[in-house]
């Protein structure tokens, strides 16, 4: 067992490594594509009312301790517009956690070495053009993209791990060799994605964002051309990932899910414990269990060692966790296409293709 690399054993025993915690759904800006619900709907009083109190949030971070969870990260709606941030954290690092914060950056400025001083080792920033007039056409708040890279500059002086995520949109295509070109000239990491998903709460306008066929294949042949490895997965590889066993996610009402990409409902911290939920969960208990025979489709398919196939992407856009979302399977033959032809490389630019 001491040969066993420690996430390889997570997998096997479901040990949480690796929770994302949704502290509020409150936001400051009104993006076009949130995955999380409509924002041209105001959130209602209730709604609010609903979130996790301070108190069970400590609780939260307790639980996942007592199960081996390493790594929390602390999201939203806007996780810097939560009062008790800082108090998650140094709670979180009391437990020896390491603390990511996901944000859009435009409170960092403000508050950044406070968030160091706490205890965060890392930030990641949701980015969406290297313009203002490209990012805000997604936010709908003026003046945030400058608020934003105020906020990177920040995080950066306050020595804070900071990786942008680039969000690829119909918006922002032609803008995507001088978005690599700003990471690098704020030093930063960043990763880059065009998989969008259909909201949680059931409406599907975000999906207009999403480019075509014929646009991303420009892109990986084009700017995102150094970005492509190998095929990205075995051929022989098996179609689950970590959801439900080494990483979990909590929503901000305290729905536990398989991950906070996978909004399956496994239980509320409301009704049990987290320790109950996620040893005991049906949900949770039948995902850990799926076999490529629960995936009959991509068993056979000759694009599946190219496929970025992520279950939570397929749920939210199709409601079926093994089903098949169109544009994963659309996205595995042009890298496949495009891995035929010769066209790939190493990455040579410090990012990588990942989800946003």
């Amino acid at each position: 067992m001491g040969d066993i690399p420690l996430v390889d054993l997570a997998y096997q025993q479901f040990v949480p490594l690796f929770a994302t915690v949704e502290l509020t759904l409150r936001c400051n800006l009104r993006c076009k594509h949130c995955y999380n619900f409509d924002r041209d709907v105001p959130l209602t009083p209730d709604q609010v009312a609903k979130e996790l109190s301070p108190p069970q949030i400590l609780a939260l971070i307790d639980d996942l301790a007592a199960e081996g969870g390493l790594e929390i990260s602390f999201s939203g709606g806007e996780a810097l517009v939560h009062p008790h941030l800082e108090d998650f954290v140094r709670h979180a690092r009391a437990k020896d956690f390491a603390v990511r914060v996901k944000s859009n950056g435009m409170l960092l400025g403000d508050r950044a070495q406070r968030l160091s001083d706490a205890g965060v080792y890392a930030v990641d920033v949701s980015v969406y053009g290297a313009s203002a007039a490209t990012h805000e056409a997604l936010t709908g708040r003026p003046g945030s993209f400058e608020l934003t890279l105020a906020g990177v500059r920040a995080a950066v002086a306050a020595k804070l791990r900071v990786s942008l995520s680039f969000c690829i949109t119909r918006g922002n295509t032609h803008e995507i060799a001088r978005m690599v070109e700003l990471a690098q000239e704020l030093g930063v990491q960043y990763t880059l994605d065009p998989q969008l998903t259909a909201r949680y709460d059931g409406t599907t306008s975000s999906l207009d964002h999403r480019v075509d066929e014929a646009t991303l294949e420009a892109l990986y042949r084009g700017p995102l051309r150094q970005h492509l490895g190998g095929p990205a997965c075995k051929p022989d590889r098996d179609m689950a990932c970590s959801c439900a066993q080494a990483v979990v996610g909590v929503s901000a009402t305290g729905e536990v899910y398989p991950c906070i990409g996978a909004p399956l409902p496994s239980g509320n911290l409301r009704d049990a414990s987290f320790r109950e939920i996620w040893r005991g969960s049906p949900v949770l208990n039948k995902i850990r269990g799926l076999t490529m025979e629960d995936y009959p489709t991509c068993g056979t398919c000759a694009d599946r060692p190219f496929c970025r196939r992520s279950n939570g992407v397929v749920f939210v856009n199709t409601g079926e966790y093994t089903g098949l979302d169109a544009w994963t399977c659309m996205e595995a033959k042009v890298l496949h296409t495009i891995h035929d032809e010769g066209g790939v490389a190493p990455d040579a630019a410090g990012g990588r293709l990942g989800k946003y």
